[in-house]
C-alpha cells in the first residue's frame, strides 16, 4: 500500500512476485501486507519524480529451510 496525504493506493504482486502501480509525483509511506505473510515488513518511503518510473524491492523470509 502506497500513502500519501491520508490517500492510498493499492496493488498486488503477480504469481512471481511482481507489482506495477502508476502514482503521481511525490513521497510515499509504503507498507506490505499479505496474507502469507506472518510478520509485517519494515515500513519503506518511496518518492516518485514527474514522468520518471522508480523501482523499490522487499525482501521475506519465509523461514522455511
Amino acid at each position: 500500500m502506497f500513502v500519501r496525504e491520508g490517500h492510498a493506493e493499492k496493488t498486488k504482486t503477480d504469481a512471481k512476485g511482481h507489482y506495477r502501480i502508476q502514482l503521481s509525483p511525490g513521497s510515499y509511506g509504503v507498507r506490505v501486507r499479505g496474507a502469507r505473510l506472518r510478520t509485517s515488513l519494515k515500513p519503506r518511503t518511496a518518492t516518485v519524480s514527474s514522468g520518471g518510473f522508480g523501482k523499490l524491492d522487499f525482501r521475506y523470509d519465509p523461514g522455511i529451510r
